[in-house]
Order: C-alpha cells, then sequence, then structure tokens
C-alpha cells in the first residue's frame, strides 16, 4: 500500500479513493485563453495609387512584411477599402506584389477599381 491508496499488482493503476479523485476533474472550472482577435488591421492609408490594367490596382505604402507576417496576408483575404467621405468597399486581397530588390514590404493589389474609386487618404483593412 501507497498511503490510503493500493495499487493493482503489475499495472500501477490506483483504486479507492484515487478512483474517486479522477472522476472529479469534471468538476473543475475550465478558463479558456484566447488571443486577441487580429481582425480587424489596419494595413495602410494609401497615399498613391496605381493602375496596372485589367481593373487591378497596386497602392503605396506598401505593407512591412512583420505587419504582413502578424496578420497572416494571404490572396483572398477580405478587406476594406475605407474612404475619406466615409463609404467603404468591399473586397478581396487579389495578390502581393514583392520589390525588387527587395526593401521588405509587399504590394497589396485588389480588384475591379479605377483610380478614382480610391482616392488618396484611404485606409485599407484586413477584416478577416
Amino acid at each position: 500500500m501507497h498511503g490510503k491508496y493500493k495499487t493493482q499488482s503489475g499495472c500501477g493503476v490506483r483504486v479507492g479513493d484515487e478512483r474517486q479523485r479522477l472522476h472529479d476533474w469534471r468538476n473543475i472550472p475550465i478558463t479558456l485563453i484566447v488571443p486577441m482577435s487580429l481582425f480587424p488591421a489596419k494595413l495602410i492609408v494609401v497615399d498613391d495609387v496605381f493602375a496596372v490594367g485589367d481593373g487591378l490596382l497596386l497602392f503605396t505604402p506598401t505593407v512591412p512584411f512583420a505587419l504582413a507576417d502578424h496578420v497572416h496576408l494571404r490572396t483572398g483575404d477580405r478587406l476594406e477599402l475605407r474612404r475619406p467621405d466615409g463609404t467603404v468597399l468591399q473586397t478581396e486581397l487579389f495578390g502581393l506584389a514583392r520589390t525588387t530588390p527587395g526593401d521588405g514590404t509587399v504590394g497589396i493589389g485588389v480588384k475591379p477599381f479605377t483610380k478614382a474609386d480610391v482616392p488618396v487618404g484611404t485606409e485599407i483593412w484586413k477584416v478577416s
């Protein structure tokens, strides 16, 4: 015997009071720790717009790698273009553009818009 518990021979399983104690774990309150949501996350405030063709727009400034990685920026992510007049355009990230030589940033590409749709001062947010 070990204390008030006895061990079944050969298998190391305790019986008696230990069995009751093991069942009591179901009544223990559990607190889940969930990280704060990363979304929505403001990526940039547009200071220039470039029409590449076929409705594809690229913007400056570009997004630092650290931010793109932190929010897991990927093609297909839902974006909001929050314009200075208060209106919001919903879209998806069409693609990421890397500069050459690399400067530690990626460009954001969206479609199908014109330069007039995205004025300077528009905030681009990742929303999911």
